[in-house]
Formats: C-alpha cells, sequence, structure tokens
C-alpha cells in the first residue's frame, strides 16, 4: 500500500477513535457531574453491599467524609432494628431475585443521630447473572414522616373531640344535607350516627320552624352574615319532638364559595319544660396523597429538553421522542412560569445551582414538584448543558396545608362552642384550655398551663372526680362527672365529658374534656324534686281526707240506720199493736170504722218494712255476714229486673279485705249499677271483680245508651260519690262512655287482706 494511504487511513483511524474518547470523556463528565451534584444521595456497591462511592448529598446527610465510607458495609449505617430486613434483601439480590427495590430504613448519622431514609437500588448484573454493581439512591424523608406523625396526631385529636362531644355537631353541604354527625346529634334525634349521611336538614326540622331556619341559611349564603344561631323543633323517627339551640357558621373556600356549614346543636328540650341545656362540637379530616417517582431532565441552555428519563416519560404521559427540543415552559404552569426562568438563569451562571418548586399538569393532574438543578460544564468550565432532578411534593403541599387547616378547624371548633375544652397530660396537667375556659376560671391560658387540673375542682368533689378520670384509661376510653369548680368567687356545677386521645401508634397521648355549666340545670331539678315531694305529701293528705269521710259517712249512715231500725220502726209497730188492741176492743161500737182501721194497720206494716229495708242498705248487713264477693252476687240478684239483666263475675277469689275497704268497693258497685238501671236503660249489665294483691280491679259496663264524658254534669253526685269514695282508697276511677255505645266504670285501686284474727 501506498505512503500516503497506509498515512490518511490511520490520520482517520486516530480521528474516529479521538471522537469516540471524546464522547466518552463528555459521557463521564454528564454521569461524574449528576452524581455530584445530585439533590439526593447516590451510592455505589458491589456484590457484597460494600461502598464504592458516595456523592456529596448523601455524606452531607450521614456527615461522613466520602474517604470513611469507602469500603464499608452499608449495613453498618442502617439501625440496628432494620439490620436483619436489610440483610435478607442483600441475600434476595445475590440471589438473582431482586433487581429493583424500594424500602424506607432508619440510618446512624456519624453524631449518632437517626434519620430515615427512602432507599432506591437498581442491580447491574454481569452476564453469568452475578452483580456486578449496585447503584442506590437516598432520599431524607425524616421530616416528612414528623409532619405524617404530627397530622394524625392532631386528627386524632379532632376526632375525639368530635365523637365525645357533650353536644350535637354536624357538618353540612350548602343545600342542606347532612354528611357528618355526631353520636350526641344521633342521640338526641334518635337515629343511628350511619343513618343521619341519609337526611336533608328540611327533614329533621319541625314544619312550623323550617321557614325561619331556610331564612337564616339563605342569608347566610347571601353574604348577609357568616354565623346565625336560634332555636328549633326537631323531628325524631317516633313522632317526637325535640328542641335544639343551634349555632351554625358557614366556612367558605379561598374563592369564597360556600363549602359547608359547621352547625352545633344543644339539646334544650329539657330547659324548654325545666330549663336544662347541653352542647358540644364537632370535626372532620383529610386523607393525603401518594407520592409520584424522581424525575431527571436535561436542558439546552435556552431550556429546551436534551434529555428525559422513563420516569418523567411516565408521569407526563409522553414518549421520550416527542419531547426533546420542545421548551420545558410548555410544561409548567403559567403562573409558574417567572419562577421557572429565574431557576434557568441560575443554572447559567455561579455557581451554577438553583432550587425550585413549580406546579406541572401530569397524568394525574396539576402536581407540585421540587427541581434540584446544577450546570453541566466542558473540560474548559463552559456551561454546555443544564440538568435537573424533580421529586413530587405535592403530598408536603398538600400534608402541610391540610395540618394547617386541620388545626384551623380545631381553634375554630374549640372557641366557638360555650363550654370549657382542656387538653391534659396523662398525669392530668393543663396542656391547653380554650377562651371560654379561661374566662370561666378567670385566668389566662398561660397561667393555667401546665397547672393540676384538680387544683381548680371543689374540695368535696376532687376525689370522685379524680376516680372517674382515671377510668378514661380502660374501655371504652370515656368517662362522665358531675362536680363543682369555683368561678369568680361562686360555686358553679359543670358535667365533664372526658376521653384519652391516642397517637397513630394506638398509644395514649393526652386527655381531653370538654365540661358544660349545668348550675342552672341541677337547682332546677333540685327545686323540681322538691315541688313533687310537696305534691306527693298534699295528694297523700287528700287521700287521708277523703278517706276519713268516708268513713264518717259511713258511720253516719250505720247510726241512722239504727235509729230507723231500732227506733223509728219499733214505735211504729208499737202504734200499730195499740190500733190493733183498739180495734179488738171495741170493734161492736166501731164497726163502720173497723175497714178503715184494718188499713191503717196493714199501711203501718209497710212502712216498717220499708224502713227496714231503708236501715239495711244504709248499713249493709251481708258485707259482715257473707262478705263482698256474696254481697255483690246478692245486689246483683236484688236490683235485677224482668228488663235488665244483671250478672256478677268473679275471675279470681275475692278474700276478705280491710272492712273501709269492702264498704267503699261495695258502695261504688251499688252506685255504678243503680246507674245504669235508672239512667242508661241498658238492657244488660255486668259487673266483673278481680283481686291480684295487691291490687283490685272493679268494672262496671252496660249496653245503655251511653254519655259523652266531655258534656258530663259537674253536679252529678253518683259519680263524684264514687270518684272521692276511689281516692279515698288510693285508687283511681276511670269512666269510658259513648252515646248510644254504653258505659264502662272502672275502679282500681291497692287492697290489703283483713287479718285472719278480724275475720268473722
Amino acid at each position: 500500500m501506498p505512503a500516503s494511504r497506509q498515512t490518511s487511513t490511520s490520520t482517520a483511524r486516530d480521528g474516529a477513535v479521538g471522537q469516540v474518547e471524546a464522547k466518552l470523556r463528555q459521557s463521564e463528565e454528564r454521569f461524574q457531574s449528576v452524581f455530584d451534584h445530585a439533590p439526593m444521595g447516590i451510592l455505589l456497591l458491589d456484590a457484597d453491599v460494600r461502598i464504592q462511592r458516595a456523592n456529596r448529598a448523601l455524606c452531607a446527610m450521614l456527615q461522613f467524609p466520602e474517604n470513611e465510607l469507602i469500603g464499608r458495609v452499608v449495613t453498618e449505617l442502617i439501625h440496628p432494628v432494620d439490620r436483619s430486613a436489610s440483610a435478607a434483601m442483600r441475600t434476595r439480590i445475590v440471589a438473582g431475585e431482586v433487581d429493583d427495590l424500594s424500602v424506607e430504613r432508619r440510618a446512624i448519622r456519624k453524631d449518632g443521630g437517626q434519620l430515615w431514609l427512602e432507599v432506591r437500588s437498581t442491580v447491574e448484573r454481569r452476564v453469568d447473572g452475578s452483580v456486578a454493581l449496585i447503584m442506590t439512591h437516598v432520599v431524607d424523608v425524616t421530616e416528612k414522616r414528623a409532619r405524617d406523625e404530627e397530622l394524625r396526631d392532631s386528627e386524632a385529636r379532632l376526632r375525639a373531640i368530635f365523637e365525645t362531644a357533650p353536644i350535637g355537631m354536624a357538618l353540612l353541604t350548602p343545600g342542606g344535607d347532612l354528611f357528618q354527625g355526631n353520636r350526641a346529634l344521633a342521640t338526641m334525634l334518635g337515629r343511628a350516627p350511619d343513618d343521619l349521611r341519609q337526611l336533608n336538614a328540611a327533614t329533621l326540622v319541625h314544619p312550623e320552624d323550617l321557614p325561619g331556619t331556610l331564612g337564616q341559611v339563605a342569608e347566610a349564603l347571601a353574604g348577609s352574615c357568616e354565623s346565625f344561631a336560634g332555636e328549633s323543633r326537631y323531628l325524631r323517627p317516633d313522632g317526637q319532638v325535640v328542641w335544639g339551640a343551634y349555632q351554625s357558621s358557614l366556612v367558605r373556600g379561598a374563592d369564597g364559595t360556600p363549602a359547608y356549614f359547621i352547625s352545633q346543636v344543644l339539646d334544650v328540650t329539657e330547659r324548654k319544660l325545666a330549663e336544662r341545656a347541653l352542647r358540644a362540637s364537632e370535626t372532620r379530616y383529610r386523607e393525603l396523597v401518594e407520592v409520584s417517582p424522581d424525575l431527571i431532565v436535561r436542558m439546552d441552555l435556552d431550556g429546551n429538553f436534551t434529555f428525559v428519563n422513563d420516569a418523567w416519560c411516565v408521569a407526563f404521559g409522553v414518549t421520550r421522542e416527542s419531547v426533546i427540543g420542545q421548551s420545558t415552559m410548555a410544561r409548567i404552569i403559567a403562573d409558574d412560569w417567572e419562577q421557572a426562568r429565574q431557576g434557568l438563569r441560575a443554572l447559567a451562571e455561579p455557581p451554577h445551582q438553583a432550587r425550585i418548586e413549580i406546579r406541572q399538569p401530569t397524568v394525574d393532574g396539576v402536581r407540585w414538584f421540587e427541581w434540584e438543578g446544577c450546570g453541566i460544564a466542558n473540560a474548559g468550565g463552559q456551561i454546555i448543558e443544564l440538568q435537573a432532578i424533580g421529586r413530587d411534593v405535592t403530598e408536603t403541599h398538600e400534608t402541610a396545608a391540610a395540618l394547617a387547616a386541620s388545626e384551623a378547624r380545631y381553634r375554630d371548633l374549640v372557641e366557638l362552642q360555650q363550654a370549657v375544652v382542656l387538653r391534659m397530660t396523662l398525669e392530668g396537667r393543663i396542656a391547653y384550655v380554650n377562651e371560654y375556659g379561661s374566662q370561666v376560671f378567670g385566668l389566662r391560658s398561660d397561667q393555667m398551663i401546665g397547672e393540676d387540673v384538680m387544683d381548680w375542682v371543689y374540695p368535696a368533689d376532687r376525689e370522685h372526680t379524680r376516680n372517674a378520670f382515671s377510668q378514661e384509661f380502660a374501655p371504652p376510653y370515656h368517662t362522665a362527672v358531675e362536680s363543682r369548680i369555683e368561678s369568680h368567687g361562686e360555686v358553679r356545677w359543670f358535667k365533664w365529658e372526658g376521653t384519652v386521645v391516642f397517637d397513630g401508634r394506638g398509644n395514649p397521648m393526652e386527655l381531653q374534656s370538654v365540661g358544660f355549666d349545668v348550675t342552672e340545670r341541677r337547682a332546677q331539678a333540685d327545686a323540681l324534686r322538691a315541688s313533687l315531694e310537696e305534691l306527693r305529701q298534699n295528694e297523700e293528705k287528700l287521700r287521708l281526707l277523703a278517706q276519713r269521710q268516708v268513713v264518717v259517712r259511713e258511720e253516719e249512715r250505720k247510726r241512722v240506720g239504727f235509729d230507723l231500725h231500732d227506733g223509728v220502726c219499733q214505735e211504729l209497730i208499737g202504734i200499730g199493736i195499740i190500733i190493733e188492741t183498739i180495734r179488738g176492743r171495741h170493734a161492736a161500737a166501731l164497726a163502720e170504722g173497723a175497714g178503715d182501721l184494718l188499713r191503717v194497720g196493714r199501711y203501718l206494716s209497710e212502712v216498717v218494712e220499708h224502713l227496714r229495708l231503708l236501715a239495711g242498705e244504709l248499713r249493709p248487713m251481708l258485707l259482715h255476714d257473707l262478705g263482698l264477693e256474696g254481697s255483690l252476687r246478692s245486689l246483683a240478684v236484688g236490683l235485677a229486673t224482668p228488663q235488665t239483666s244483671i250478672t256478677a263475675v268473679f275471675p279470681t277469689a275475692v278474700p276478705r279485705l280491710d272492712e273501709t275497704a269492702e264498704v267503699t268497693v261495695y258502695r261504688i258497685a251499688q252506685e255504678a249499677v243503680t246507674n245504669a238501671l235508672r239512667h242508661a236503660q241498658a238492657r244488660t249489665v255486668r259487673l266483673e271483680l278481680t283481686v291480684a294483691a295487691p291490687d283490685l280491679r272493679l268494672v262496671v259496663s252496660d249496653d245503655g245508651c251511653g254519655f259523652d264524658p266531655a258534656r258530663r254534669r259537674t253536679t252529678a253526685l253518683g259519680l263524684l260519690s264514687m270518684e272521692e269514695r276511689a281516692v279515698a282508697l288510693g285508687g283511681r276511677l276511670a269512666v269510658t262512655s259513648v252515646p248510644k255505645q254504653g258505659t264502662s266504670i272502672v275502679l282500681e285501686c291497692p287492697c290489703e287482706e283483713r287479718p285472719s284474727s278480724a275475720t268473722p
């Protein structure tokens, strides 16, 4: 071959090799730049998981210089609790079972401190399948986990105060649909908590109160007011009406549109009847979003894409080829363009580093990304390309917003209600008190923080209050107690509802208690009990007076009966004997008047017989001989007529009762049957007596003409007499009648058997 051709071929080969070597150097420089400037930690490990290389971010994270990390087994940096899991994973990698993994592990810094790391590893293998290299990306997620714990704790407190609030609380849509309600509200409305979510407020409010409530809601939605209050009646499923004092606040979104109503409803049914009241509070919570994978992009100095990794393509739903050469601005929300441009300018200028957070529309919607970028320089130090690594921080933004909103709702909730809200350590020392509580105790909240809550409880109530709150540490982790406190020099009664608040791991975190002033309710209850006792004593006096009147009346009837029988009747008999003697002596002289004297004698006999019957009615001797059952049977037989049949029925045996009771029951039965015969025009009368100690029941019913009890004459002496006799026995008399459908008179009273020694 000619020398010129050999020289030309050699020169071409050297040029090609030079180009390959230049591209290789440029590729290595890019990798080195990505490795050194990456915002997350990067490790290169061998098959024995010994550290071959560690970038600056990892060294700063663990506080080790790189030379102290090289050659160390990576599990030495893992928290002892997590080492066994890491060793097991290494075994699976060597066995070829795993090539990609993503886990969270605790690591130990050089100073002994602990931090949580998100670890993602990729295994490169040789042709024979053995491990050649393990590339590991490490992100510090300690702060994120702490925020998660804080949010869970806050949500636990909100959930606890919502569920244990002593007053009804509800969250409603602007249209009135109830989408969350607590146990107190469900109890007040006589429903199960889950049933509340199926209701609209308009179906619960009494129709007469609904227009006023809807007017208040309309004013709030129109912007005339943000909150309103009032009292309304509510309907329970069984038709019962309960009264509630409500206070509602409209919560608006960030754009000012109505979001939902927070309503507190205090059951004031007893206050309407006896001036009683209760209150409570409510809350709600949110869920967090999942984290998207990190993204890597390279751009020219104008911000046009030169490279995007697979994770970026998946996040935005495009192919790599379709976006190369496009401006990165097309993938950023317009409101964040200026911030993105400032970041690009910072990468082009020393120190060629920048960090920004921007919003970008992805296949999952608009997401927040944190981008850490740097400038890539050539061998001459000139910036030839821009590189950025992005991490989805949407969860961080939303978590912070949810935490702020949750804390704001909690503060609004406890500050709005007229109840004392306390949070305490497990030892009972105050950690938080709301504004109303500060007003009740007459101290600023900072003066109460750290103090023993029992210092404010009335001395005589401390022991039982402490015992009640100690029960919170056992299921159902809830207690209620009433105790006195001193408020502005005055002793007042408070009802306390307490519960234990647990953290996200189920461990007791703090105690929470809500107290409502029940001083007026207790005073009214005491007054009501005193009034009821006085009423009971007056009723007893009235019963004894009526009983005495009945006894006096019966004694008087007995005396009159004796007088008629032993006095008047005997005297009339004597007169008859005298007349008969005169007629016998002077029969001849009185021949013409003999018939008249005979008739006079006959009339006297009839009068005597009539008076004897009357005396017997005034003093029913049958009771003495036959008892109550025999006397009533005799009464039925004696009063029956061809037009009216009278039946006496005794489902149970009738023992000898107290004499006063027997006389009273007999008189009531006698009066009821006599009334049916005189006024009802009845064809049948039924008398039924049942004695089932210690109660007696007498029923006298007829099929007569009946009457309207509502139009009964107050001067009806027969009914008044029966009612007085029933009261005297400590019982009650019920009269049921319908025109043309008959009448029923029922006596129910206690009875006492006559001692055997007193039975004749």
